[in-house]
């Protein structure tokens, strides 16, 4: 089954944001600087991202509808059975986790398997 235009901006946007969070992990805010401080996601001095973050900013830099995040958190909370924000900010989760997860809820969206995503946006 081929995916629609707008499943392809969700695997774009949690692809992406794998990318950032393999890169830069933080937790408790939705980013911050070098130096630990919170920043908006938007700023030149964000240095690290949540996983929220992470997709907001890949959408910002694609120019990705922020109803593509909203559905990429769903695609995200799928893989990791719980919301996204409690599972950022677990002690044991890695950026390296939250990328690879990231990356299976990419995959369940190629796969059509979460078919709750359609949209008419």
């Amino acid at each position: 089954m081929a995916m629609t235009e707008y499943q392809e901006k969700i695997v774009q946007v949690l692809e992406a944001a794998a990318f950032v969070e393999a890169g830069a992990h933080c937790k408790g805010r939705f980013a911050r600087t070098v130096d630990g401080f919170e920043t908006s996601t938007t700023s030149k001095s964000a240095a690290s991202f949540c996983a929220v973050g992470a997709l907001r900013e890949a959408a910002r830099t694609l120019k990705i509808s922020p109803t593509a995040v909203e559905m990429a958190q769903i695609a995200l909370r799928k893989t990791v059975c719980k919301t996204v924000v409690t599972f950022n900010d677990s002690p044991d989760t890695t950026g390296n986790l939250v990328a690879e997860k990231m990356l299976e809820a990419a995959e369940l969206v190629k796969r059509g398997e979460l078919t709750c995503l359609e949209s008419t946006w």
